[in-house]
């Protein structure tokens, strides 16, 4: 019995790692992580058409991106903080319908997606229902507003969706961790790194940091290989998170 639910969790692993549609990472997703780990997985996915949204939409993803990596001195704070992007994100959606009525604009689609976030407030509702209802048209709307002039990039664009939730969420069914000797080896030349990268953005240099962990004596192939990977990093790496203990 032992060796047949340790070959469904092998399973498991590699149907997690190995998926490339993001609507089937979905059930996952909500199953095996937190309301705030989706909630950062889903603004990554968001970040993707940062640039197709107009001024007063991406004014309002950098609130939300205050409110998932920074929150607020007080929850009432990072509540405000949600509440002001999300008003804001509505206001710039119906904006832009109201100027584009024949609905062929991109930054329709990239808008409707940063709406979804609403989903991941303190005060609103966040079950499997919504949760689903909620990032199939997060991912429908940024995957449409990326891929409008080309429909036939909608394949690589779920791709590339993919890879992102698999930057930010770690594989559920792998029981991974950061020993706290490699933080400590060389005068903590580990998280320096991964701070440094983090600060920076130069998610690039997420090889420098497998070399690193290397060095300092880690062997898990499933970290060091995600540092390696040519796939995107993004703020959120799942790596960089355990490391630096955020």
């Amino acid at each position: 019995m032992t060796g047949e639910k340790s070959n469904n969790v092998e399973r498991e692993a590699a149907d997690w790692q190995n998926e490339k549609n993001p609507y089937q990472m979905l059930w996952n997703m909500y199953e095996n992580f937190s309301k705030y780990q989706n909630g950062r997985a889903a603004l990554e996915l968001v970040r993707r058409v940062y640039d197709l949204l107009p001024e007063e939409g991406r004014e309002a993803f950098k609130i939300f991106e205050q409110y998932f990596y920074e929150k607020g001195n007080t929850k009432k704070e990072g509540n405000e903080k949600f509440e002001e992007a999300l008003n804001r994100s509505i206001q710039a959606w119906q904006a832009i319908r109201l100027n584009n009525l024949d609905g062929f604009n991109p930054s329709i689609h990239a808008s409707r997606a940063l709406t979804r976030l609403d989903l991941f407030g303190d005060d609103h509702v966040y079950d499997q229902i919504n949760f689903s209802n909620s990032m199939l048209d997060l991912i429908d709307g940024a995957g449409d507003a990326r891929s409008h002039l080309n429909p036939q990039l909608i394949g690589q664009e779920r791709e590339l969706q993919s890879d992102i939730i698999h930057d930010v969420l770690k594989n559920p069914f792998e029981n991974v961790f950061i020993d706290s000797e490699w933080l400590a080896f060389n005068d903590g030349m580990v998280p320096k790194i991964a701070q440094a990268i983090y600060d920076a953005g130069k998610f690039d240099e997420m090889p420098i940091l497998a070399d690193a962990l290397e060095d300092a004596g880690c062997t898990n192939e499933e970290i060091l290989n995600h540092c390696r990977k040519t796939g995107p990093h993004v703020r959120g790496c799942w790596v960089l998170d355990l490391i630096l203990e955020k």
